[in-house]
């Protein structure tokens, strides 16, 4: 969904998807819009990916491209959360001063905090993160405080919850297998979202 977790991909994972959504945050198009993107994991804690949107019947170009950049602070140790800084579309930042800046769509910049834990034996994921106010885009996200739990009563199956620091979200994840996921969403409770992701280890 849309709130980010402080687990990032294993180093050499490579993960592609295709995702249906709202217009989330962004005017920029008043359709909805397929997303194509990508992430892959290299070293111990880095992460990159990007995405390519593009919105129904749009005829100005290929549509709008981002990417992003995680890295993660700390492990999850004991009682000590995992910790990640994260930022996408970070050509926004202020300090940079680059042009380009107010064309980007889903800018954000974040520090995120997770943790597991378990009820009755049953897994549960708690995460916590702010993003501070320093991005130029034209649209931004994760503007503030936000969290969200998923909750997985099957190793199958997991229940999701989010506050992305504007509205509220829930979803169901799926994984009949271990390198395919597939995910249904109600951003806002209202709008339906889709994903579909695979995922391959290269080493």
């Amino acid at each position: 969904m849309v709130v980010p977790s402080a687990e990032i991909a294993d180093d050499g994972e490579l993960t592609a998807g295709v995702s249906r959504i709202p217009m989330l945050y962004t005017n920029w198009y008043p359709n909805r819009r397929t997303v194509m993107w990508g992430r892959v994991g290299f070293l111990p804690f880095l992460e990159a990916g990007g995405m390519f949107v593009r919105p129904d019947h749009y005829i100005g170009g290929f549509g709008d491209r981002s990417v992003y950049l995680r890295v993660r602070l700390l492990r999850e140790k004991g009682w000590r959360p995992a910790v990640t800084v994260g930022t996408q579309d970070f050509f926004a930042i202020k300090q940079l001063k680059w042009e380009t800046a107010t064309a980007q769509h889903f800018g954000a910049l974040y520090l995120v905090a997770s943790r597991h834990d378990t009820l009755r034996g049953v897994p549960l994921h708690f995460h916590l993160g702010y993003g501070p106010d320093w991005l130029v885009a034209r649209t931004k996200m994760l503007v503030g405080l936000f969290g969200g739990v998923s909750y997985s009563p099957h190793r199958m199956v997991t229940l999701l919850a989010e506050y992305d620091a504007e509205c509220f979200n829930a979803g169901l994840r799926l994984q009949p297998f271990p390198f395919l996921q597939a995910h249904l969403g109600l951003w806002k409770l209202k709008e339906v979202t889709a994903n579909l992701a695979f995922t391959v280890h290269l080493q």
